[in-house]
């Protein structure tokens, strides 16, 4: 089973980039913190391997972020970028208080599940 996803509208990967911004505090340097919006549109796009050489074929960078090997560039972020994962998350939890905080409100959680492609992969 392949899984589709729409064509991403330069709108929408503006407010990907402004939304990845916001964790920027929680990175020591700017250039990682730029790189994990990166990360995040090229796991966004369609595609069956997530992992960081094909995805890295398929992100276009943005104008203030050159790379002569985004696929190094992206591996660095992902395996060797210091960060402390504790501050993005309670960061993460923070914006989602602001939108969907209430007294009244519930979140309700639906397990999703994809079919098992081979041996080795994780799924149904």
């Amino acid at each position: 089973m392949k899984t589709y996803t729409p064509e991403l509208d330069p709108a929408v990967l503006g407010r990907l980039r402004d939304y990845s911004a916001l964790f920027a505090p929680d990175f020591p340097q700017s250039k990682p913190a730029r790189w994990a919006g990166v990360y995040l549109h090229g796991l966004l796009l369609d595609g069956e391997r997530k992992s960081i050489e094909p995805l890295s074929h398929r992100v276009t960078l943005p104008d203030d972020l050159t790379s002569k090997d985004p696929e190094q560039a992206l591996q660095q972020f992902v395996n060797q970028s210091p960060w402390d994962e504790q501050a993005v998350l309670r960061r993460y939890r923070a914006e989602l208080a602001k939108t969907f905080a209430h007294p009244d409100g519930i979140f309700l959680f639906d397990d999703v599940s994809f079919p098992k492609q081979g041996t080795h992969s994780v799924g149904v």
